[in-house]
This record gives C-alpha cells, structure tokens and sequence, in this order.
C-alpha cells in the first residue's frame, strides 16, 4: 500500500512539475557552460548502488576542481544553481 501511495504522488508532483523543467534547463544551459544535468553513481542501503540524475547546480567538472563537498560561498556553484538549491 504505502508503495502505491508513493508512485502514485510522485506522479502527480511530476505532473504539476512537468511545465517548469525545460524552463530551468534553459536557465541552467544559458548560464554556464556544460551539460544541463548531473549524473553520478552513489551508494544506498545495503551498499546497493544507483545512479543519480539531478539539474547541475555547479560547474562542469566541479569535483575535479575542488573538495568534494560544498560550503557556503563556493565560487563552483552556478548563479542558477544557487536560485535552485535554496528552492
């Protein structure tokens, strides 16, 4: 049950967010140089692993210019991408 309700609220949010997506990936190609989204293989429970797919919020190639993990102000994170993780 708690499945179910899970697939199908995430569709209805999809649904309601559909409109929006390309609006950002215009957003986020305009301002900076790169692909418009990030992807990377990451680790779950059990040490299963899964592939992430997210809008790049950073510079193409961010992990090879700097730490691996961001802190307030870092000059990595796009004018976009600062707009789309405060939402």
């Amino acid at each position: 049950m708690k499945r179910s309700l899970d697939i199908v609220f995430s569709l209805i949010g999809l649904l309601i967010l559909l409109p929006f997506l390309p609006f950002i990936a215009i957003l986020i190609k305009r301002d900076s140089k790169g692909p418009v989204f990030f992807l990377q293989e990451r680790v779950g429970k059990d040490f299963k692993s899964f592939k992430i797919c997210k809008f790049r919020t950073m510079e193409s190639d961010a992990d090879k210019k700097g730490a691996r993990i961001t802190a307030v102000g870092d000059g990595r994170v796009t004018k976009i991408g600062r707009t789309l993780r405060k939402i």
